[in-house]
């Protein structure tokens, strides 16, 4: 969890105070204790979120899918290498490689 200042989004990231606001009530932002202040759960997604939000124009609704979207993927993602790991380890044992 990352703890920004207003300033510090606007300097990172280019949103403006509105632009924040509108985060933090779409749930991109969670408000923070000090005042003018937001946590950031994955420090990770601000970057292309700015990115899309200002290239493209997307709202903060639309940016708020768009990072479910890539949560679920990254959790894929794992799911998929745990299976790849799982599925080498059951070709050694059936090649009998793992039981010399």
């Amino acid at each position: 969890m990352l703890i920004l200042s207003y300033r510090e989004v606007t300097a990172r990231y280019g949103l403006t105070d509105h632009d924040i606001r509108t985060w933090l009530e779409a749930g991109l932002f969670e408000p923070a204790t000090a005042p003018e202040a937001v946590q950031v759960a994955d420090p990770d997604e601000l970057p292309p979120l700015a990115r899309l939000h200002h290239e493209l124009g997307l709202s903060a609704e639309a940016l708020d899918l768009v990072a479910a979207l890539r949560r679920r993927l990254l959790v894929a993602q794992a799911a998929l290498a745990q299976e790849r790991a799982h599925s080498r380890q059951l070709e050694t044992f059936v090649r009998g490689e793992g039981n010399e």
